[in-house]
């Protein structure tokens, strides 16, 4: 019984700044590049996500409460 084995290649990264403005991780990540580094993110957290909401409309509902009273 022969086992066929599929060979991938890794994604490649970027190397250069350059590289990096024009590349679109396709893993899931989000990427900053600082220092000649890539750093990865996993993204937000459900309370993170939830506190900058907040936020957000919070910000939303005071600039429309301010253009009320002008």
């Amino acid at each position: 019984m022969k086992i066929a084995m599929q060979h991938t290649t890794a994604p490649a990264f970027p190397q250069t700044f350059d590289e990096f403005l024009t590349w679109e991780p396709v893993d899931g990540y989000k990427y900053e590049w600082k220092d000649g580094e890539m750093i990865r993110f996993s993204g937000l957290k459900q309370k993170q996500y939830l506190s900058i909401t907040s936020l957000v409309d919070f910000s939303m509902k005071k600039d429309i409460i301010r253009q009320e009273h002008l």
